[in-house]
């Protein structure tokens, strides 16, 4: 099993059925898994801010945890402007815990890719 087999299937286990974002490098495996996983479906969008709207859109009229995919770089540095503007707005204690953690963990798979990158 890949680690975004592993990160897509805990998202759906946690109710998530729909992942929002802009594929690139860093970001492909992502959606590979979740174009492959019976439970998740995936939206494109055109920016990285789109994602990260839809994202919090379907978490506020579903509930549920909204995800943002993006790739490393610029794409990446969008995504905690909005994850902050929702903690501003107010959107549940559980969701705001999972964005972070999500959002720490999205760095943590930047970081990662950029050492494999360099190491080649």
């Amino acid at each position: 099993m890949k680690l975004s087999d592993y990160v897509i299937d805990f998202l759906a286990r946690r109710g998530v059925s729909h992942v929002f974002g802009i594929s690139g490098g860093a970001a492909v495996h992502l959606f590979d898994s979740a174009a492959r996983h019976a439970a998740v479906d995936y939206v494109f969008t055109q920016h990285e801010q789109s994602a990260a709207i839809a994202a919090d859109g379907y978490a506020r009229v579903t509930g549920r945890l909204g995800v943002a995919i993006t790739t490393s770089g610029p794409g990446a540095t969008t995504l905690p402007i909005q994850v902050w503007s929702m903690v501003k707005r107010g959107v549940t204690p559980e969701i705001n815990a999972l964005s972070t953690l999500m959002l720490l963990a999205s760095i943590a798979l930047v970081t990662l890719s950029v050492v494999l990158q360099r190491r080649r």
